[in-house]
């Protein structure tokens, strides 16, 4: 029987001693089953354990308890420099890599000129790896890797060094691999990263597994999770409505009294679904006779401004001046636009084409949460639709021949 899992861990634990303070559980009865071919992201806090599950996968550590089968050659970037001899140049560890991942210097040879033009250290593959610089470490590190024809592969942290287009290429690069059967286990704190490659994700907290699944949902829970623990009294419950205390939000001539997201047709607290429109609402106090401007500017939960708007920017607009009063002012969000998930609301308001006066900025005033209907709960199709817009857009479907 030919087994489908690429990596079987069951009932792993890792445990540390020091002789001065008590014995430290790493890892506690983690049980996880990758398949062949299929990339997850392992994510969490600092601290929960996920560089030291990569380090006993990769043979570097040894468990305390539980067991793990692995199914093929396995090879990883754990740190930068692991696997490396300083006093060699890039070129011979280009090879010594290759010996040590059972690769022969014939496969070596057919592809180290594609090797070294991805890793783009021409001019420094005959200098020793000690003169080079943590990104070009880990530039040539990933390349060693990507270009050995690996089975599995273990990246720890590998996007967080070097310039963005490299890491892009990495990125493509992990995608080319991916389609051709590898493995892939990755560790990272880029949520986009985690979303954009990954199928499945895995939550570790304080050692173990709390949450894996489809990437895209592993994400929004663990993210909802870190930002709304800070950002409201009642850990997991969305900011419906805010009021704001007397100067907490004031110009001088421009005082905030109170934002409210609600479902325009339910209401207040009411779920909102992709269909609702989404009613967002503003009060505030002016105290002098001036034209005031509002710029509204939604974002998800990676911090990715998702809508921006202001009435001021529109063809027919005409300024007006306001009195002084109190004025509540609304905008309405259209159904099936957003995707599901988490989002915040942010606020700018100041006088309009006058810059002598500081705005009033307020920003995650507001959260709302939009789930599914219930009818697309049951669709594949709807389920893997990961985009943050997520229009209802016109087709048209006509035979030609």
């Amino acid at each position: 029987m030919v087994e489908d899992y690429a990596i079987r861990i069951e009932g792993l634990g890792k445990k540390f001693s020091g002789k001065n303070q008590d014995d430290f559980w790493a890892l506690s009865d983690v049980d996880l089953e990758i398949k062949k071919g299929e990339v997850i992201a392992i994510i969490g806090k600092n601290g929960a354990g996920k560089s030291t599950l990569l380090s006993i996968l990769s043979g570097v550590l040894k468990p305390t308890t539980g067991r793990i089968t692995i199914n093929g050659r396995i090879t990883g970037i754990l740190e930068i420099g692991t696997g490396f001899h300083p006093d060699l140049t890039g070129r011979e560890n280009v090879y010594l890599n290759g010996e040590l991942n059972g690769v022969t210097r014939k496969s070596v040879d057919a592809v180290f000129n594609e090797l070294l033009e991805f890793s783009e250290l021409k001019d420094f593959i005959e200098k020793p790896v000690k003169t080079y610089s943590s990104g070009m470490f880990m530039r040539l590190a990933f390349s060693v890797f990507a270009f050995l024809n690996p089975e599995i592969l273990l990246l720890d942290e590998v996007f967080s060094v070097g310039d963005a287009a490299f890491q892009k290429k990495c990125l493509e690069k992990i995608r080319e691999l991916i389609g051709h059967g590898t493995t892939a286990v990755l560790v990272a704190h880029n949520m986009n990263d985690v979303t954009n490659i990954c199928k499945r994700a895995c939550i570790l907290q304080e050692g173990k597994v709390i949450m894996h699944g489809k990437a895209f949902d592993v994400v929004q829970h663990y993210l909802e999770r870190i930002l709304l623990d800070n950002f409201s009294d009642k850990p997991l419950a969305t900011v419906e409505r805010k009021e704001f205390v007397p100067g907490e939000a004031n110009n001088g001539s421009i005082e905030l009294k109170s934002a409210e997201v609600r479902n325009a047709i339910k209401g207040l607290g009411r779920q909102i679904t992709r269909e609702d429109e989404i009613e967002i609402e503003l009060r505030f106090a002016q105290t002098d006779i001036s034209s005031t401007q509002i710029l509204l500017s939604i974002t998800n939960a990676s911090g990715v401004i998702v809508l921006m708007d202001s009435y001021g920017v529109r063809k027919d607009y005409v300024e007006t001046k306001n009195e002084r009063g109190i004025y509540a002012e609304t905008v309405v969000i259209p159904g099936s636009l957003l995707n599901k998930g988490l989002y915040f609301v942010n606020f700018m308001l100041g006088k309009n084409l006058d810059t002598s006066t500081k705005a009033v900025e307020v920003w995650n005033v507001l959260s709302f949460k939009i789930e599914l209907n219930d009818w697309e709960k049951d669709r594949l199709w709807s389920l893997e639709i990961d985009s943050v817009l997520r229009p209802d857009l016109k087709w048209k479907s006509e035979r030609i021949n």
